[in-house]
């Protein structure tokens, strides 16, 4: 953690200008995640807790209707591995989309910002043969630098809730510590 943050202060030190976090601007970039929690599983006879790894790609796109807040969309590919406490394994995938809202805290002149970051996305569940949908919520805060007037790389941590429903077989609760590092295009019209 301590040399990414010296890589990413680094980074930001090769640029010498500030964001367009203005009105008016679209917002395209590339998220990866890093998520670990705990995960509760409850149907009407059987209830047991996991611990679940994944990796997450998201690529939001988004659009300042005001200075400094940006309101958009955030399609999301997630890859989950998870080892059981009764000895189980799954590898499986989850796809998802759904608004998001950011908030740009300091100046907007300022090299670096303090960005908010909320979410919900709402996904589907497909492991043969069962299906279901999944409803996810986050809410984080981090740090955005900006390299020039269109390039952004930012650090994000937060909570995130998530709830799974496999139709006609069990539902699946997890809550835990998020943590994703991406870069933020930042278009003019």
């Amino acid at each position: 953690m301590k040399y990414l943050l010296l890589f990413f202060v680094f980074l930001i030190a090769l640029g010498n200008a500030f964001a367009q976090i203005n009105k008016g601007v679209w917002m395209v970039g590339g998220n990866g995640t890093f998520l670990s929690s705990k995960i509760k599983f409850e149907n009407s006879t059987y209830a047991a807790s996991s611990d679940r790894v994944s990796v997450s790609v998201s690529a939001p796109i988004g659009y300042f209707f005001v200075d400094k807040f940006a309101v958009g969309l955030k399609p999301a590919y997630d890859k989950f591995k998870e080892e059981s406490t009764g000895g189980g394994y799954s590898n499986e995938n989850r796809y998802g989309l759904g608004p998001f809202a950011r908030y740009y805290i300091l100046n907007k002149d300022n090299q670096f910002n303090i960005v908010t970051d909320l979410g919900y996305q709402y996904g589907l569940y497909r492991f043969k043969p069962r299906r279901g949908h999944i409803n996810t919520f986050f809410a984080g805060a981090g740090l955005t630098g900006f390299f020039n007037t269109s390039v952004g790389i930012e650090i994000l941590a937060g909570y995130y809730f998530r709830k799974e429903v496999v139709k006609e077989s069990y539902t699946t609760t997890q809550n835990g510590f998020q943590m994703s590092i991406g870069f933020q295009f930042y278009l003019e019209k």
